[in-house]
């Protein structure tokens, strides 16, 4: 039984390890997304190599 519990957490945290990428890919791409319609082509290279300036563009344009 300890076996079957072991598989069944182990597949639950690959789940919401899966999801939580899934989530963070969607977030980066609506900030991407919105950075190039804004026109702000510098700032969405800044986005992409700097997770802090990433935080504050999240922030900035209330994604959650």
């Amino acid at each position: 039984m300890c076996r079957e519990m072991e598989k069944w957490s182990m597949e639950e945290r690959q789940e919401g390890r899966q999801e939580g990428r899934r989530e963070g890919e969607s977030r980066l791409t609506t900030l991407l997304k919105l950075l190039k319609a804004d026109g702000r082509l510098q700032d969405l290279d800044l986005a992409i190599e700097n997770e802090e300036v990433r935080k504050k563009l999240y922030l900035e344009y209330h994604i959650e």
